[in-house]
């Protein structure tokens, strides 16, 4: 493991410095060129069906209706249509949130700087993954961890690099209720990126855009010999380890096809221009 530490300290003197921005569109690089676009990892697995997110948008749209039927009857019908529709994104807001301050505190304690403050509820879960970092004991590469794979035109973060028992290992935390096969389609992706980018510094943001600087390596099949997710929860936290396989790797890239055709036709939006996959149309039998 001491090749692999000396390779990436090489990496790192030899290394491109690099400007990253990131927000909800997706990533941008700078190394000295201009910016270059890069969607999200999340963004390729907004490709894959899930079925279950319906079922769950209508079980949740359907408890706030009961649960405030004495309530919604008395607005206006579009005021109370638009209140239920958003109300299952109430819900899952509050559980970003709880993730994102649980992986904060979490990225603060590896790299030994200051926790943030955390509710009585993310203490508990940043206590869980506390615990499961100080019985691994392993030796610490990197804490978010940027990467990128320009040949497909995905970016992404992961949140620990590792080493463990002589393996480098790449970890996620996930807070979510359950550990899910999007999540091994997205450690897939991580683990094959063509560059990382180490040694970030955050910059002043730009309104709702992230801004760092930082150094970009190349990423080898070496520096990721095993990877898992971390589930973390109130009262423990769990390790999944992924089973690579060139199913999760395809299937990823198939995800990332799906995503463009949707974006290129508007079909996300619940429509198709015909200029973008019909000929024009050819009406017949018309009574004027």
């Amino acid at each position: 493991m001491s090749v692999i530490i000396e390779n990436v300290m090489d990496s790192i003197a030899n290394g491109i410095p690099v400007r990253v921005k990131r927000n909800n569109q997706g990533y941008q690089f700078d190394e000295g060129n201009g910016f270059e676009k890069y969607l999200r990892v999340s963004t390729f697995l907004d490709g894959v069906p899930k079925p279950a997110i319906a079922a769950w948008g209508m079980r949740s749209v359907a408890e706030f209706a009961w649960e405030h039927r004495a309530t919604w009857p008395s607005y206006p019908k579009q005021d109370a249509i638009d209140l239920m529709k958003k109300s299952p994104y109430k819900n899952r807001d509050r559980a970003g949130k709880k993730g994102t301050a649980v992986h904060n505190a979490l990225e603060a304690y590896v790299k030994k700087e200051e926790l943030p403050e955390l509710t009585s509820v993310e203490q508990e879960y940043f206590e869980a993954g506390k615990r499961f970092l100080d019985a691994r004991q392993s030796q610490l590469l990197g804490a978010e961890i940027i990467c990128l794979n320009k040949s497909y035109g995905y970016a992404g973060t992961f949140d620990l690099w590792t080493i463990h028992n002589d393996e480098t290992w790449l970890l996620d935390y996930k807070t979510s209720k359950g550990v899910y096969p999007n999540n091994a389609l997205q450690l897939t992706a991580y683990q094959k990126a063509e560059w990382a980018v180490l040694k970030l510094k955050k910059q002043k943001p730009e309104g709702k855009t992230e801004v760092w600087t930082g150094v970009m390596i190349p990423w080898i099949e070496d520096y990721v010999t095993q990877m898992g997710v971390v589930h973390v929860t109130s009262e423990c936290a769990t390790l999944y380890r992924v089973r690579p396989s060139e199913m999760l790797w395809s299937t990823f890239r198939a995800a990332g096809h799906v995503k463009q055709f949707m974006r290129e036709t508007d079909s996300s939006f619940g429509k198709t221009p015909r200029q973008e996959v019909f000929e024009t149309p050819i009406s017949y039998g018309d009574k004027s």
